[in-house]
């Protein structure tokens, strides 16, 4: 496994129930077992065609909940 990999790996395995991660400049979430994955998106240099995407995650009565917002809604 690479690094990364590794790491969320090892994330998980502590219970962790939510990721937020970046690098990949495309936004994205994913549900694996217990634990969610959250990728925002990049602001300043998208790379999915979305103009730039941010997130909000709110957790209330033991759900997350992510909520993906296009960079227009800030300027």
């Amino acid at each position: 496994r690479s690094s990364a990999a590794s790491d969320v790996y090892k994330r998980q395995a502590m219970g962790a129930r939510l990721i937020v991660c970046g690098h990949s400049h495309i936004h994205k979430e994913k549900l694996l077992g217990d634990t969610l994955f959250v990728n925002p998106g990049s602001i300043a240099l998208p790379r999915d065609g979305s103009g730039g995407t941010f997130a909000i995650v709110t957790y209330a009565n033991g759900i997350f909940n992510v909520d993906v917002k296009p960079k227009k809604e800030i300027i």
